[in-house]
């Protein structure tokens, strides 16, 4: 009997406790991603065409160096790609230089990703982002003969996008 008396105190309890304290409240909630990413030219060379000169061979040009942040509210990894075929050409002579393109020292391919590692594109502090660091995208022929006079002329388009 003992026990009987426990329990029936106890449901006694809950259900005075249920109707007694008994409410409803509605809760709003919002929330604001910022998912974005921005790439800024810190060398200050994307807002005007790059000239490259020809090297001291004479059978290639002298690479380019443009220093790149990467600024995301996401510790994410960055995926690149260069949408463009790697190459300048000179339409009057139809002539052309094949070009490289690196982020930091990993060849680009012609539509062909490349994940840049999150821990390589910023300083962070308990996995928030409190800088970007630099990285390089290099430029540079891929030339290893002669080149031919000429003006030669391209335009590259690059994707930048968080990793999923």
């Amino acid at each position: 009997m003992y026990r009987k008396s426990i329990k029936i105190g106890l449901v006694a309890a809950l259900a005075s406790c249920f109707t007694v304290n008994a409410a409803t409240q509605v809760v709003t909630v919002t929330a604001s991603v910022d998912s974005s990413l921005t790439v800024i030219d810190t060398s200050g060379s994307w807002d005007a065409p790059i000239a490259m000169a020809v090297n001291s061979a004479g059978d290639g040009l002298q690479t380019k160096n443009i220093n790149l942040n990467m600024v995301s509210n996401n510790y994410k990894d960055v995926l690149i790609t260069l949408q463009s075929f790697p190459s300048l050409t000179d339409s009057v002579n139809g002539t052309s230089i094949p070009m490289t393109f690196k982020i930091a020292d990993t060849a680009l391919a012609q539509n062909t990703p490349v994940t840049i590692d999150k821990d390589a594109l910023y300083n962070t502090t308990e996995g928030a982002i409190t800088s970007a660091k630099d990285i390089t995208l290099s430029i540079e022929s891929a030339s290893t003969t002669a080149l031919a006079s000429g003006q030669y002329r391209g335009s590259f388009t690059f994707d930048f996008s968080i990793a999923p």
